[in-house]
């Protein structure tokens, strides 16, 4: 697998992709149905291959045929819409919020 896939560009010199465009899901795919043949003679099974494309996102393949998506991201869940060491709020007295919150008052008044 390493010699059909290492130093190659996916799209033209690696079959199936030279048809089918090689997302994360149909590369996932390809590479366990792969490794399911190549194991073939072993009493271990492949039960799935996941496929990391950078990091936060990627793709599963599963033996029983499920493809599955992955994103992964990342929020905070903090109170306060800017630093209160932030310069800018010192300057401007507001907020980084683009609209007021009920009640407060506070935000920049940008529509």
């Amino acid at each position: 697998m390493e010699r059909r896939y290492d130093h190659r560009f996916v799209n033209v010199d690696t079959p199936p992709f030279d048809r089918r465009p090689p997302t994360a899901e149909n590369l996932a795919r390809q590479l366990l149905a792969e490794a399911e043949q190549a194991t073939s003679h072993l009493a271990a099974r492949p039960v799935a291959c996941h496929l990391a494309e950078y990091d936060g996102a990627g793709a599963t393949a599963w033996a029983s045929g499920k493809v599955e998506r992955e994103l992964w991201l990342s929020f905070s869940a903090a109170r306060r819409t800017s630093s209160p060491r932030c310069r800018t709020r010192r300057i401007l007295n507001c907020s980084a919020a683009p609209h007021p919150r009920p009640g407060t008052g506070t935000g920049t008044g940008f529509a």
